[in-house]
């Protein structure tokens, strides 16, 4: 009986332990979380960029309901979804806030973050969005020479934004929005905050239309 024992209790540690080899070999591929991979998903959230960061925006400080958008200038998606998210905050004169935040992939994106320094550099003097859409409109040619390029194109005071940008003045604030998104859990770009509701990927104007509704119907504010 003593070897009987034995040997089941042999025969039974065998098996739990495949078991187990085969619980975790048998995990599905999706369980890895990928880098910045657009998921179109919207999910309900009640945690929300901060609007106090000083970060470029369109549209009235007390409007009824605001947008963050975390994008990145190399990133094909959101230069894709620039037009739909315009036509689509346009649509609401006076009721949207469009803010835009830093989330430069440059594991992948090499001079998206020198990008994102340029654009902040250009906004300090007053002139962010036109030389953001002058960036998104240039994916492919983004370099130093052709920052300098740009500021003069956007009749920029260029040796003020020279030495803005060989200081890195700006870019203490693009590294605060990139900590504030790994905070939040964000994994992709662009991504969208329409007050409480999030989005990644190029969202078509429609849809994007159809949250923007949603959240001012549910009394959403910035």
């Amino acid at each position: 009986m003593g070897k009987s024992s034995a040997f089941l209790g042999t025969i039974t540690i065998i098996a739990v332990a495949l078991l187990v080899l085969l619980g975790i070999t048998s995990l599905p591929n999706n369980a890895q979380k990928t880098d910045l991979k657009p998921t179109n998903n919207p999910t309900e959230t009640p945690i929300t960029p901060r609007s106090d960061f000083g970060n470029p925006s369109l549209g009235p400080s007390e409007a009824d309901l605001t947008i963050f958008v975390f994008g990145d200038y190399q990133c094909i998606a959101c230069a894709q979804v620039e037009p739909n998210l315009i036509e689509a905050v346009t649509a609401y004169p006076d009721r949207i806030r469009l803010v835009w935040k830093d989330l430069p992939n440059i594991q992948i994106h090499p001079d998206a973050m020198n990008a994102a320094v340029a654009a902040r550099c250009a906004g300090e003097q007053g002139d962010f969005w036109h030389y953001h859409d002058l960036l998104m409109a240039n994916q492919s040619s983004l370099n130093e020479s052709n920052f300098q390029l740009f500021a003069t194109e956007d009749g920029l005071d260029v040796e003020k934004f020279s030495s803005c940008y060989s200081s890195r003045l700006t870019e203490p604030l693009v590294k605060r929005d990139v900590e504030e998104a790994i905070s939040l859990g964000i994994d992709a770009t662009p991504y969208f905050f329409v007050g409480n509701t999030r989005l990644s990927g190029a969202i078509s104007v429609e849809r994007l239309r159809n949250m923007i509704d949603l959240e001012l119907a549910r009394g959403s504010s910035k």
